[in-house]
């Protein structure tokens, strides 16, 4: 494929149809009314689109994925034909979205901790209120300093309830009326209230599969799932483009290991992507000790210094610095753990929430094992997987297992006959 554009500058991009990942459509609410479609593609080792077509019609766009999908007869026989759906969400689902947007909690702890920096305001705020107390009603009066902690608590609510309308507007803006269904060996998801939005992946293209689960959504039971192609981006990217990858934003477990199974076929029968699945093996406890050494031990120290040269034995409650780290540390490595079969390696982390990534062993770039010093001591060591979407760390594990998985992968890599990308 070859596209021309340009009038001062002029600039010419060629595409080979069997290096496209995925093909994604955009539709504007003009562009709804005019029968129009932007096309954009995404190739391996790209950041970004790699080129995209705009104003184009759907019946252009139809063609373009044809040629670009086409296969062998026996590659198309064997991939099925038809469409499934296999989601649809409903106006219930989407608001859960809105509210689970891990944004919203950010937004709200950024809000409570730049208060005091409106301390003014906020007493401007209590002396008009106890002041329109009085004069409406004087029982109000006799509340004194509990009517401004009420109205300061009313506005941080306020202000908490406001970024979850925005962020439910938001959520109806971009995931509206979603569906998602698998058309032979692809996977298509269409959404978008005012702008139309339509992501199309190829399966056996698909690098990388990454669940969420945020605290709120654990509450709800709910998943969040991305399926990542080939790109030269970074796999973790809540801020990253959603057309390049195929983003489930709420899925029940049963449809999370559903689309785990068709992602990865006959590969990792054996293994979950569910991060509350009990068959997690977890790393060393030793993994708690570098926080709580550098962020917890060597803080409090220094300040505990300061503080007991300004104020006495009083600075001696800067150590208490360490406990919280020590608390938070422990709470990360609770959530530390991995999985695998013969085919598959599946890695949890998280703090309040979790996050779990599952990658083939035959698409892996790049495999490697490194030691700290006090990993060394311990006899653990870190394995580094390396995958055309990004790099997925498994920390504090035994040497000797890590040598032995590394090993094993990069035997998987060079001997498997099918394509990586």
């Amino acid at each position: 494929m070859l596209i021309r554009q340009g009038v001062l500058k002029k600039t010419q991009l060629d595409m080979r149809f069997d290096r496209i990942q995925g093909i994604s459509t955009e539709q504007s609410l003009l562009y709804r009314l005019l029968g129009l479609v932007t096309v954009r593609f995404t190739t391996a080792g790209a950041a970004g689109d790699e080129g995209h077509l705009p104003a184009v019609t759907p019946e252009f766009v139809a063609g373009l994925r044809e040629r670009v999908d086409a296969k062998p007869a026996s590659q198309a026989a064997a991939s099925g034909g038809g469409a499934e759906v296999l989601l649809k969400l409903a106006g219930g689902e989407v608001i859960r979205i809105g509210l689970t947007d891990p944004r919203v909690v950010q937004l709200a702890l950024l809000g409570a901790a730049l208060m005091p920096a409106f301390g003014n305001a906020f007493e401007e705020t209590y002396e008009r209120a106890a002041d329109f107390a009085t004069r409406s009603l004087a029982v109000l009066a006799d509340l004194g300093p509990l009517l401004g902690v009420v109205t300061v608590v009313a506005l941080f609510l306020g202000i908490v309830l406001l970024f979850l309308l925005g962020s439910v507007l938001v959520a109806f803006l971009r995931y509206h009326d979603f569906e998602l269904r698998q058309e032979g060996s692809v996977f298509r998801a269409s959404s978008g209230l005012l702008t139309r939005k339509d992501v199309t992946v190829e399966v056996g293209k698909v690098q990388q599969v990454t669940v969420r689960q945020g605290l709120v959504m654990g509450w709800m039971q709910r998943h969040r799932l991305q399926a990542l192609p080939a790109s030269g981006g970074p796999a973790d990217g809540e801020m990253s483009d959603d057309a390049q990858k195929l983003v489930v934003p709420m899925a029940c477990a049963r449809t999370v290991e559903s689309l785990r199974e068709r992602v990865f076929g006959n590969e990792g029968r054996h293994v979950s992507v569910l991060p509350r699945d009990n068959r997690f093996a977890p790393v060393s406890p030793y993994a708690i000790w570098p926080p709580v050494l550098w962020v917890g031990v060597v803080p409090a120290v220094v300040a505990s210094a300061l503080a007991t040269t300004m104020l006495g034995s009083g600075g001696l409650a800067c150590l208490g610095w360490v406990v919280i780290v020590g608390l938070l540390a422990f709470q990360r490595w609770r959530r530390r753990g991995y999985l695998h079969d013969d085919d598959v390696l599946v890695c949890r982390s998280g703090f309040l929430g979790y996050r779990v990534e599952a990658a083939l062993f035959r698409k892996v770039q790049q495999v490697s094992v490194s030691q700290s010093p006090l990993q060394r001591r311990k006899d653990l060591a870190g394995l580094h997987v390396h995958l055309a979407t990004g790099s997925v760390t498994l920390g504090y594990i035994d040497c000797a297992t890590a040598k032995r998985l590394r090993d094993y992968i990069l035997y998987r890599a060079a001997s498997s006959r099918l394509a990586w990308h």
